[in-house]
């Protein structure tokens, strides 16, 4: 089972949820391998808002550089 990353603040998620210009990570799974970032966002993103050209992954001391997939 992969293990989740999420924002305690719930009050956060309420916020973003009720703003139509707003979007945000509800919350992450690392894969079993440690290699694979699964980013889940509060709302589903509208294409082409949300393309492999418009996201970056910075840091990063064991890995570096990684493949985006839709």
């Amino acid at each position: 089972m992969a293990t989740q990353y999420y924002c305690k603040k719930r009050l956060r998620l309420k916020e973003v949820t009720a703003k139509t210009n707003l979007q945000g990570i509800d919350y992450l799974e690392v894969g079993l391998d440690q290699r694979t970032l699964t980013v889940y966002l509060i709302k589903r993103a509208a294409a082409p808002t949300l393309t492999k050209e418009n996201v970056v992954i910075l840091g990063g001391v064991r890995v570096r550089g990684g493949t985006i997939l839709p």
